[in-house]
């Protein structure tokens, strides 16, 4: 359980990001769907302490780098508590601790010491995040969680161009490193699957975030991933 003083310092701060009164509970509880999507990332969330840990001692001499997963940090622990709260008040399958154990638990051994993956997994993972709560805020039917989904998406956006801008600058340093981006992107793993496994498409099918992210390589790489992807690219 929290400690009384760690949970009021957690409840004030989360206070100031969501209007918690004008949550229309019924409301919420007709999207079932969007809440089951809510509660696994709530759990994602919830892991992100153990991923970004290692992060952190991974990259210990880079400071752009450690300044940007304390921002990260701070951005999943207001995510998670959000979010667990958020099904606490509409009543749908509540998150218990021994549930957030379990899962760092599974996924604290995932993260690997090289560093160029990790950075390509968590780029990826942040930008489909982004569009994660971006495409979820359009089907949820209640305002209050709208407007938090709106805000987290946008969140996730800067997040996934922090570690691009991670990507660039060692790129710039290290010009032989292109290949090893272009593998772990072509073996890309969402880091909540490291501790959940299999995760749920919030839409089946949809390629626009692929091709989003194709883009961001574009700029990263000087050409579309694909390119490299299908073989070596031309002169």
């Amino acid at each position: 359980m929290t400690a009384p003083s760690l949970e009021r310092a957690n409840r004030h701060f989360i206070d100031a990001r969501v209007r918690w009164a004008d949550v229309d509970v019924e409301l919420a509880r007709q999207t079932p769907r969007v809440l089951d999507l809510l509660r696994e990332a709530c759990l994602v969330e919830a892991y992100l302490p153990v991923f970004l840990g290692r992060m952190m001692a991974i990259f210990w001499d880079d400071i752009d780098a450690t300044s940007s997963f304390t921002i990260e940090a701070i951005e999943a622990h207001v995510h998670f508590e959000v979010l667990r709260r958020y099904l606490e008040k509409v009543g749908h399958r509540p998150i218990s601790d021994a549930e957030i154990v379990a899962v760092r638990r599974r996924g604290r051994r995932a993260v690997s010491s090289d560093p160029i993956r990790e950075l390509v997994n968590f780029m990826g993972t942040e930008h489909f995040a982004a569009y994660f709560f971006a495409t979820l805020a359009q089907d949820a039917a209640e305002p209050v969680l709208k407007d938090v989904l709106r805000e987290f998406s946008a969140e996730e956006e800067v997040h996934s161009r922090f570690a691009m801008d991670l990507l660039a600058a060692r790129l710039a340093r290290d010009p032989g490193l292109l290949p090893a981006i272009v593998e772990h992107a072509r073996s890309f793993r969402h880091v909540g699957a490291y501790a959940l496994g299999r995760l749920t498409a919030v839409r089946e099918d949809d390629i626009a975030p692929i091709l989003a992210l194709n883009r961001k390589y574009e700029a990263l790489l000087g050409r579309p991933l694909s390119d490299y992807l299908v073989g070596e690219p031309g002169p």
